[in-house]
């Protein structure tokens, strides 16, 4: 008797592999929104002109919220 393995190329096989490369996207993504949210913010600290510091700390935000959105759809799939 030989076993039987079910085919790995059927549509549901290929579902299955396609969010683990959205992940690995994903997660990348949610770095680079993090450092811009750090520097942002770190810039707004250290930058001397007021208008400069305003448009860091705007930036850093944008990044945080960016990257705190891609977290939370991340987890939804």
């Amino acid at each position: 008797m030989t076993a039987q393995f079910p085919v790995t190329t059927s549509a549901h096989g290929l579902a299955r592999r396609q969010p683990a490369r959205r992940t690995q996207h994903d997660t990348l993504l949610v770095t680079l929104c993090w450092l811009l949210a750090a520097a942002g913010l770190a810039g707004s600290y250290w930058l001397p002109p007021l208008a400069l510091q305003a448009a860091s700390c705007l930036a850093g935000l944008a990044g945080a919220i960016a990257a705190l959105l891609l977290m939370v759809i991340g987890q939804r799939r």
